[in-house]
């Protein structure tokens, strides 16, 4: 077991080697990514469901049950979800710049609400506040987002305080309990009297605008796809730390896909499987410093940037069937938007974007029209 004063040095090495990546700019692809774009091992993206029993199921049971078990702590900054906690501020700021540029709309800045905290009054209020004075407040009032793999929530009340309507499915249902029971008390403060505090009627409103923009299902996305006839009718689908989690990531991919409108975006999150990553997710984050529950990562599920972008560039539409398959020679329906990063770095406590992808990165595509 590390002794205290080894596990302050590792996490100080840890942290200025993340600040000294987190200074390099954006890009689509870094250079020496794009020389590699051909390297393949015989693990990720091209592997994993091909020999399943039920090949077009995308669900791993063993994963949504790990999940399902930390459900209850999901909020707690210091639970298994604290990581994403911390990263959900990149997050958000990498979706509105790539919806902003793909689907030429306004991104005004958000509040304290993608840096969420624990499940209190207080918390919901932060949530609420960025919402706006109404339920119409700019132009994400008109976009329709579904969140693939929500979990509690974190995501997706952040996406909401943005004005977007967001459908928020995850196949573990205590998950979908939780995150019902934050919308359930944030309309629970609309009912608030306020005959005291112009603020609180003003808080409370906007709470309730918020839970009203918020459709949570315990569903997976291929339950979704059959109640809805395979129909489109998402401007902005995201699955951010989820990929790596499921079987059948091929066919995952294209069922995101065939959510998506003509012209929408989707936006990706996920770990390189790198040397980097096994250091830096597995040793490090899982087995050293206990950032996350051991065992939540498998090396071996992690997807390279160079996979996922090719994947999602050969999704042709099938002849006859209108299913979105992975296949060669098609014209392409996506075309990538952005690439980015994601860096931890302990000393401020928060994630930032690079042009480093070998640990945490986020992708984002356009559905052609």
């Amino acid at each position: 077991m590390q002794t205290p004063k080894g596990h302050v040095l590792a996490k100080l090495w840890f942290g200025l080697r993340c600040w000294r990546l987190s200074r390099t700019s954006n890009s689509v692809l870094p250079e020496t990514r794009q020389r590699q774009w051909r390297w393949r091992w015989r693990y990720g993206l091209h592997s994993r469901g091909a020999h399943d029993a039920s090949p077009r199921t995308s669900v791993d049971r063993e994963q949504v049950k790990r999940f399902a078990e930390q459900a209850r702590d999901w909020w707690n900054p210091t639970g298994p979800a604290g990581m994403l906690q911390r990263m959900n501020p990149a997050r958000i700021e990498f979706i509105k710049e790539a919806v902003a540029g793909a689907l030429d709309i306004t991104h005004a800045p958000i509040g304290d609400d993608t840096h969420p905290g624990t499940a209190t009054r207080s918390s919901f209020r932060s949530s609420a506040r960025s919402a706006g004075s109404g339920c119409d407040t700019h132009h994400w009032a008109r976009l329709r987002v579904l969140d693939v793999g929500c979990g509690a929530g974190l995501l997706s009340e952040a996406l909401a305080a943005l004005g977007a309507h967001v459908t928020a499915i995850d196949a573990a249902a205590e998950a979908i309990a939780i995150a019902q029971q934050r919308q359930a008390a944030m309309a629970a403060l609309s009912s608030m009297t306020s005959s005291t505090s112009g603020m609180a009627t003003m808080r409370a409103s906007r709470a309730r605008c918020l839970a009203e923009r918020l459709a949570y299902r315990c569903a997976s996305i291929e339950e979704l796809l059959a109640e809805r006839g395979n129909a489109a009718s998402f401007d902005v689908v995201t699955a951010l730390e989820v990929l790596e989690h499921v079987q059948n990531p091929l066919v995952f991919l294209g069922n995101l896909v065939q959510m998506l409108k003509p012209g929408g975006v989707l936006v990706i999150s996920t770990l390189d499987r790198s040397i980097a990553s096994f250091v830096v997710a597995i040793l490090m984050a899982e087995r050293v410093l206990g950032l996350v529950p051991r065992g939540t990562h498998d090396w071996s599920r992690f997807i390279q940037p160079e996979e996922l972008t090719e994947a999602l560039l050969t999704l042709g539409r099938s002849a006859g069937t209108g299913s979105e398959v992975a296949c060669r020679g098609s014209r392409h329906s996506m075309e990538i938007c952005r690439v980015a990063g994601l860096v931890w770095n302990p000393l401020s406590g928060g994630f930032a974007r690079t042009r480093w992808t070998d640990v945490n990165y986020i992708l984002a595509a356009r559905k052609r029209r």
